[in-house]
């Protein structure tokens, strides 16, 4: 797959231009949103254009793996903030799980990879299954306070320490998306983006 990254003036406004030549999901972001004083006014934005830009019924619908990295955490971020780190695994969210934790790996979020991986620890064989309905009993048993591998193991305090983890940490999440795709379009003068 080729990239390449346009920068020019429309209408007295720089637009960085992301298109690769299969036509898939060109994306145009404008500049100036990269000066935007808050890190979550950014991310809102990329949010929002990513969105527009892409159509999907199923995250893993999307061919371009540095989207799809967008979308996975999109999605984790938004379950998360509606809910906690039990929405995001319960709801069909869950589904990607893994996909979710490789997108963290990538874009380089310490903080966030070790939420998920405490969450995995929960589960059997360390593993989160897609399957919702298995998954949803797994769930059931931690919340019941069956985790053998975990001796006094609480689940209230689990989850409220892993959802206070992640709040505490929003802007390092916002910060890190916002790099993740100012790089990512601006690697060795080529877009990949």
């Amino acid at each position: 797959m080729h990239w390449i990254k346009r920068i020019f003036i429309k209408n007295s406004v720089k637009v960085l231009s992301v298109n690769n030549n299969k036509n898939q999901f060109p994306i145009k972001f404008n500049c100036d949103i990269f000066t935007l004083k808050e890190p979550v006014e950014v991310f809102d934005k990329i949010v929002d254009k990513t969105y527009d830009s892409v159509e999907f019924n199923d995250i893993n619908e999307v061919s371009d793996q540095p989207i799809r990295n967008l979308c996975y955490l999109f999605d984790m971020h938004f379950q998360i903030q509606n809910g906690g780190i039990i929405q995001f695994i319960d709801n069909s969210s869950g589904n990607n799980f893994n996909e979710t934790l490789k997108s963290l790996e990538i874009i380089n979020l310490p903080i966030h990879i070790d939420i998920l991986q405490k969450v995995k620890s929960v589960f059997p064989n360390n593993y989160v299954t897609k399957n919702w309905e298995e998954r949803r009993l797994i769930i059931d048993r931690i919340n019941e306070n069956n985790v053998p591998q975990i001796a006094e193991f609480d689940p209230d305090i689990f989850w409220e320490k892993l959802d206070k983890i992640y709040y505490a940490n929003s802007d390092s999440f916002y910060n890190s998306i916002n790099t993740y795709v100012l790089n990512y379009a601006n690697v060795n003068g080529t877009s990949r983006m």
